[in-house]
C-alpha cells in the first residue's frame, strides 16, 4: 500500500467515522448525541470530573486520553412565532476542533481546526454558507496551527504553560473563524451566539460504517498490498490502451451459464476485457435494462469458477456490490434460476437441496423473512452437519459412478481428479481452436498477399502466363535452331570472304531474308553474328521469364498446400464443437466457434466446475466438520466455509 494510499485511508477512515459530527450546519436531531459544555470549561481547557469519567467509560485502564471533537463556538436559529425558520439550520457550529482529552480534564489540541465545508462555498446545491474554501485555504497556509500533545504517562503538567498554550488556541481558532467567516456575528442571519459550546466523542461509528472503519483500520494498521484501493486512490489519469480485438482470449473465457444461448459480441468483448485486466483494474459496462448485464456477470462467475478449477487452488471470491439492494438481489436471483441444468450424467447439481449459486446474509432482524427465498445463513448451517454430509456424499457418489461407468465405486478424491481433468481437457480444446485459427488466417493472406482478393482468377492467369511463356520458349529455340541450320548450309564463299565487305552485305542481306521480315529485332542486326546473338539472347529471356514464371507457380502451389494442411487441423480441432457438423470447415470462423464454444465446450466445462467444486466441499466439510462443531457451541452459529461449493 503506498504513502498516498494510505493518506486518503486515513482521511476516509475518519471522514466516514464522523460524517454526521464534521457538518458545521445542524438541526436538532443532530445535537441530541452532542455533549453540552459550560463556556467556563472552554476558557480553562479542562472539562469537569464526571464528563471525564463518561469520555472514558468502557475504554482500556491503560488508555491515557481519547480523541474528541469539540465545536467552540455555538450560534443558534432566532425562532420566529417559537418555531424555527424555513430553509435554515437550527444550529451554527463554525469551528471544529479535534482534540484530545487526558484523564485529568485537560484539552490538548492534537488535531487540525477547520471550517466544516459545508458551509463553505462552492457547494453543489443551494445551502447556508459563511465563507469560502479558498480562504480556508489560504488561511491554512498562511497560519501554523498550534498544536500540542498530551504529556506522556507520569510527566508533570505546569499548569501556567497549559494555559498560554490553550489560550494561544483558542486566539487562534477566533482568528480563523473571523478571517474565513467575514467576521459573521449571526445576527443579520438570525442567529444568536449561546453560552455553551459542544463535544463529540471522536471514532465511534456505528451501524454499517463500524464494520467499514474497521477495515479502514486494518488497510492502515497491515498495509496490505490492495492494487484495487490504490487504483482509487491513484492522482493522475491512466494511460488509455487499445481495445481489444474481436474474439479475443478464446480460452481465457472458460465457463458459460447455458447451454442454449450464446454470449452476444458486446458481452462477449466485456468478458474478454475482463479478463484481460490486472488486479486493481476497474471495467466499466454500460447499457440499459434487458442489455444482458447480469447475463454477463454469470459467465464471469463461470468463467473464474472454471479457471480456479483447472488450476486446482481456491475457489474465487466474487462481490456483488450496488448502491440499493434490489440489484444485488436481482443478481442472487439470477444465480438460482438462470444457469442452465443441461442435460446427461453431469447435468444439474450432485449436492442434494442446493437451488442456487448464490448466497444471500442479510441483517440478523430480516434473516427469517429472507430465508424463505435466499440461500442465507440459516441454511449453510443445516449443511455443515453429519446428517446432511453422509446424504450429500452418497447422492454425489451415485452421481459420480453414473457420469464415470468405467469406475462403478468411486471416491471423492478420484471423482474430484477425474473432474479436473475433464476441465483441463476441454480447456486444452478450447486452446487448440484459439492456436489454429491464427495459423489458417496467417496462410490465407499469404495467398491473398500473393494473389489478391481473387486467388482463383491470379492462379487462372498464371497459368496462361506460364502457357505462353512455354510457347514463347519454344518458338525461341526454334528460330535459333532454323537460323543455325541456314548458317551451317551456307555457301563456303560466305564463310572463307565474309570479312570482305561487299561479301558481308550480301550474306547478311540473304541472311535477313531467311527471317521474318517482321523481326525487327533481327532485321537491325549488323551482320549475321549479332543476328545469331540475339536469337541466342531472345532463347535466353524466354527461359529465365518460364523460369520466373514456374518459381511463382511452385509459391503458389507451396501456399495452397500450407493452406490446406491448416485448413485440415482446423477441420479437426472444430469437430468437438456439435455446430461445425453443418457447416463446411473452409466456412467456418472463429466468432461462429466463439458462439458454438460457449453453448457446448465451456457450459460442459461449467458443469464440470461445479461438480469439482462439490467435490471439493465435501471434502473439506468431512474434514472439518468435527471442528465446525465443537467452535459453534462455543461460539454463535458461524456462515458456510468459504469453499462454498454448494452455494
Amino acid at each position: 500500500m503506498n504513502d498516498y494510499s494510505l493518506k486518503l485511508a486515513n482521511y476516509w477512515r475518519n471522514s466516514l467515522a464522523d460524517a454526521e459530527n464534521g457538518n458545521g450546519a445542524l438541526f436538532n436531531s443532530h445535537v441530541k448525541t452532542y455533549t453540552v459544555l459550560p463556556m467556563a470549561a472552554l476558557a480553562a481547557g479542562c472539562l469537569p470530573a464526571e464528563q471525564v469519567e463518561l469520555l472514558f467509560a468502557g475504554e482500556p485502564a491503560q488508555l491515557l486520553h481519547v480523541d474528541v471533537t469539540l465545536r467552540p463556538f455555538v450560534y443558534a436559529s432566532r425562532p420566529e412565532h417559537r418555531k424555527a425558520r424555513n430553509g435554515l439550520p437550527a444550529f451554527i457550529t463554525p469551528i471544529l476542533c479535534r482534540v484530545s482529552v487526558t484523564r485529568d480534564g485537560r484539552i490538548y489540541a492534537t488535531g487540525p481546526a477547520l471550517v466544516p465545508r459545508d458551509i463553505l462555498e462552492p457547494l453543489d446545491y443551494d445551502n447556508f454558507t459563511l465563507g469560502a474554501q479558498y480562504d480556508l485555504d489560504r488561511f491554512l497556509a498562511a497560519q501554523e496551527a498550534p498544536r500540542f500533545e498530551p504529556p506522556a504517562s507520569g510527566t508533570d503538567v505546569d499548569p501556567e504553560q497549559y494555559r498560554e498554550k490553550w489560550i494561544s488556541y483558542l486566539r487562534y481558532c477566533k482568528n480563523m473563524f473571523h478571517t474565513v467567516c467575514n467576521a459573521w456575528d449571526g445576527a443579520e442571519d438570525g442567529f444568536d451566539p449561546v453560552n455553551y459550546w459542544y463535544l463529540f466523542k471522536e471514532q465511534k461509528a456505528d451501524g454499517f460504517s463500524f464494520n467499514i472503519v474497521a477495515l479502514y483500520d486494518h488497510l492502515r494498521a497491515s498495509k496490505p498490498d490492495v492494487p484495487l484501493f490504490e487504483r482509487f486512490a491513484q492522482r493522475g489519469s491512466t494511460a488509455d490502451e487499445p481495445c481489444l480485438a474481436a474474439n479475443s482470449l478464446f480460452a481465457s473465457r472458460r465457463g458459460h451459464a447455458g447451454d442454449e444461448y450464446a454470449l452476444a459480441p458486446a458481452q462477449r468483448d466485456s468478458l474478454a476485457h475482463l479478463l484481460a485486466g490486472d488486479a486493481g483494474d476497474i471495467l466499466a459496462v454500460n447499457g440499459p435494462p434487458g442489455t444482458g448485464k447480469t447475463t454477463l456477470v454469470l459467465s464471469v462467475v463461470a468463467s473464474l469458477w472454471a479457471k480456479a478449477a483447472a488450476e486446482g487452488g481456491e475457489p474465487p471470491v466474487i462481490v456483488a456490490s450496488s448502491t440499493n439492494n434490489q440489484a444485488v438481489t436481482n443478481i442472487i436471483k439470477a444465480f438460482g434460476k438462470d444457469f442452465a441444468a443441461g442435460t446427461g450424467p453431469f447435468a444439474g447439481r450432485w449436492l442434494p437441496d442446493i437451488n442456487s449459486f448464490g448466497a444471500y446474509f442479510p441483517k440478523a432482524s430480516a434473516e427469517a423473512e429472507m430465508a424463505r427465498t435466499y440461500q442465507t445463513k440459516s441454511f449453510f448451517l443445516e449443511l455443515e452437519s453429519q446428517a446432511y454430509l453422509d446424504r450429500a456424499q452418497q447422492a454425489y457418489l451415485g452421481r459420480a459412478a453414473m457420469a464415470f461407468a468405467g469406475d462403478p465405486q468411486p471416491t471423492l478424491k478420484n471423482t474430484v481428479d477425474k473432474l479436473q481433468a475433464e476441465i483441463r481437457l476441454r480447456q486444452q480444446q478450447l486452446a487448440a481452436i484459439e492456436q489454429t485459427w491464427p495459423r489458417l488466417v496467417a496462410a490465407r493472406k499469404a495467398i491473398q498477399d500473393l494473389l489478391g482478393d481473387d486467388p482463383r482468377a491470379a492462379i487462372s492467369r498464371l497459368e496462361t502466363q506460364l502457357r505462353l511463356q512455354t510457347e514463347q520458349l519454344a518458338s525461341t529455340q526454334a528460330r535459333l535452331k532454323d537460323f543455325k541450320h541456314y548458317l551451317a548450309h551456307e555457301s563456303l564463299i560466305y564463310t572463307l570472304f565474309g570479312w570482305f565487305g561487299p561479301i558481308a552485305a550480301k550474306r547478311l542481306r540473304l541472311a535477313k531474308l531467311h527471317v521474318d521480315e517482321a523481326d525487327t529485332e533481327l532485321q537491325s542486326a549488323v551482320d549475321v553474328h549479332d543476328m545469331e546473338r540475339r536469337l541466342t539472347a531472345a532463347v535466353s529471356h524466354a527461359a529465365q521469364s518460364l523460369k520466373t514464371l514456374e518459381a511463382q507457380r511452385e509459391r503458389v502451389d507451396e501456399l495452397l498446400r500450407g493452406e490446406q494442411r491448416e485448413l485440415l487441423n482446423w477441420q479437426a480441432v472444430i469437430g468437438v464443437l456439435p455446430g461445425a457438423t453443418g457447416k463446411p470447415a473452409a466456412q467456418v470462423t472463429l466468432e461462429d466457434c466463439d458462439a458454438w464454444a460457449d453453448t457446448s465446450l465451456r457450459f460442459e466445462t461449467f458443469l464440470l466446475a461445479t461438480h469439482y467444486w462439490e467435490g471439493r466441499w465435501l471434502m473439506e466439510v468431512a474434514e472439518e466438520l468435527p471442528l465446525i462443531l465443537k467452535s459453534r457451541k462455543k461460539m454463535a452459529a458461524r456462515p458456510w466455509k468459504k469453499t462454498g461449493g454448494a452455494g
